[in-house]
């Protein structure tokens, strides 16, 4: 049985969707820059405050195109946060079935009465569980 948990595809696909918020933020910020006549930092946070569907209100483009970009930059941009979201959960989730699924095959291994232990949740070593 070949291993489901392969950490440098995670890493790769972790990487990429950084890169490409990055980009978004730099594009975002010199659109926001050029099109509104916005200084650098407010370009940045209006790039940013969008991508993580924040909008607070305080910066609004003023213009019909810059309307127009706005309303892709946020589906493609909000759309690439999820898909960084859901790498980095992928991350944790395959490492944990990785290490459970290591467990199962050694416990198949050691014989019929070999001890299997469930490996404990995350929020197990809280203050607050007790054993």
């Amino acid at each position: 049985m070949a291993p489901i948990y392969d950490e440098s595809k995670n890493f790769t696909r972790i990487a990429y969707s950084l890169l490409v918020i990055v980009l978004l933020l730099a594009v975002g910020a010199t659109v926001f820059h050029t099109l509104e006549n916005l200084s650098w930092l407010d370009s940045f946070y209006l790039a940013t405050i969008t991508l993580t569907t924040i909008g607070y209100g305080d910066i609004t483009p003023h213009h019909d195109y810059t309307k127009i970009f706005l309303i892709f930059y946020a589906l493609i941009g909000v759309g690439t946060v999820l898909l960084l979201m859901t790498n980095i959960s992928r991350y944790y989730i395959e490492r944990r079935e990785s290490a459970f699924e290591a467990q199962f095959t050694d416990l198949k291994r050691k014989g019929p009465r070999a001890k299997f232990r469930i490996p404990a949740p995350p929020t197990a070593h809280s203050r607050y569980h007790r054993r």
